[in-house]
């Protein structure tokens, strides 16, 4: 996660679920998710609410 001066890092749980508390209201963030040998995926989300992204599936790394 990062945006407006902030950077934070955090591991899934055992279901593949993650959360990012105390972050304040009305702000922009990027959120990556990545896992080395897959693609990342990049989702810009503002903390106005609860933000669900839904299942996030992540295609392996393309060859060059």
């Amino acid at each position: 996660l990062a945006g407006e001066g902030e950077k934070k890092t955090l591991k899934t749980d055992n279901l593949g679920d993650f959360e990012f508390d105390g972050l304040p209201e009305n702000k922009e963030y990027t959120v990556n998710v990545e896992h080395p040998g897959y693609e990342t995926k990049k989702f810009n989300v503002r903390t106005d609410s609860d933000v669900y992204l839904g299942e996030i599936i992540l295609g392996p790394t393309k060859s060059r």
